[in-house]
């Protein structure tokens, strides 16, 4: 009898290992187009930015075109003449503000697992989402539920479509650098290759303005 359930035991625990490991390996799959590190924690008020340096987006002729300026809550989008264009904020409750530089405020972005809404200005409205699919895909849908665009994995990267599969747009890492590609294999925008994959999709979403592709792209580097 005692042998019986010593042996009832080791199976046990042995299933229990083989399921641990299956869930570990499905969340790897699922986090491989994020940053490695979660700058922000779920039901956490901590906050860490991801950028510690200014983060230079070139175009196809290697001229810059805007970049991003860390500070201690957030980031500013400068143009290449230093102006100011957008700030950025985050607060304790995992929103990112979106301000002109005379801060008016323009939209925000709320950080959810595995989603990213971005909100008007008055915070009454839902304007866009992100949403990861359970296939490791990600769709963006408008406030009410539309598909917009589809991001689906491939070999090389990502590929930007329309909900009828028309591609728009290719995400590589390529040259030690993250490429945002036109249907033509023409370099739109690049950066260096720390910055998510998925990030530099949200410039080829072209329904969104300047500042929230940078909102939603900020709110993809901080992570889950």
């Amino acid at each position: 009898m005692r042998l019986k359930r010593a042996l009832i035991s080791l199976i046990i625990i042995a299933l229990s290992s083989s399921l641990i490991g299956c869930g570990e390996s499905i969340s790897s799959a699922n986090d491989e187009f994020l940053p490695d590190n979660k700058n922000i924690v779920s039901n956490s008020n901590i906050f860490q930015n991801s950028l510690t340096e200014k983060l230079i987006f070139k175009r196809e002729n290697g001229s810059e075109d805007f970049s991003f300026i860390p500070k201690s809550n957030g980031i500013k989008l400068e143009g290449i003449q230093g102006e100011t264009i957008v700030n950025l904020t985050v607060d304790i409750n995992r929103k990112i503000q979106i301000q002109t530089s005379a801060g008016s405020i323009l939209s925000h972005v709320l950080i959810r697992d595995n989603s990213w809404t971005i909100e008007d200005g008055e915070e009454t409205e839902e304007l866009y989402t992100l949403q990861q699919q359970t296939n490791g895909d990600y769709k963006l849908e408008s406030g009410d539920n539309t598909a917009i665009y589809q991001i689906k994995k491939r070999d090389y990267g990502l590929e930007i479509e329309t909900p009828d599969q028309k591609s728009l747009y290719k995400v590589k890492h390529q040259d030690n650098k993250q490429i945002l590609q036109d249907i033509n294999n023409k370099t739109v925008l690049e950066t260096k290759s720390d910055f998510p994959l998925l990030a530099i999709a949200c410039y080829g979403f072209e329904v969104l303005d300047e500042a929230e592709q940078t909102g939603l792209a900020y709110a993809i580097s901080l992570a889950k």
